[in-house]
């Protein structure tokens, strides 16, 4: 397998790039984005965009396969993790059809992930919150060392 920290330094440098394609003028700019990535990494985006502590993002669960995980533009520009959909077969028409569900939180899957982390650290003022620990982690640093695993 692949280190957490090699997966967590693409998923920064692809969000790098999707930032400065989202900075394109309206012209050129898209109006929706769609990333089809392994859970994995779909974990470490958000791990990244939204400022998650390694101790929290240990206790996201993957999503699902086919699962989707919708994130809504807000007035200020930021993301906000909105909503999970996984698959579900129609019992009436057999069809699979794509339902609501919680995005899994927690040692048993059963719980929702709070709200604090539906939304980015970089808050709107500017200013980061800062959490010694995580910050050192975000770096490689801290306790996890410079090849922290997932």
């Amino acid at each position: 397998g692949e280190a957490g920290a090699d997966v967590h330094g693409r998923a920064a440098a692809f969000l790098l790039t999707l930032f400065r394609q989202m900075d394109l003028s309206q012209a050129k700019r898209s109006r929706h984005y769609i990333i089809l990535a392994h859970g994995l990494f779909i974990r470490l985006l958000c791990m990244r965009y939204f400022g998650w502590t390694v101790p929290k993002f240990e206790q996201v669960w993957n999503p699902g396969n086919c699962e989707i995980w919708r994130l809504d533009k807000e007035p200020d520009g930021r993301y906000y993790l909105a909503q999970a959909y996984e698959p579900r077969r129609n019992e009436t028409t057999g069809e699979l059809e794509m339902q609501e569900c919680i995005l899994r939180y927690g040692p048993c899957r059963g719980l929702e992930i709070p709200e604090e982390m539906r939304i980015p650290w970089l808050r709107s003022t500017g200013a980061y919150e800062v959490d010694t620990e995580a910050d050192e982690v975000r770096r490689g640093l801290g306790r996890f060392g410079p090849s922290w695993e997932i």
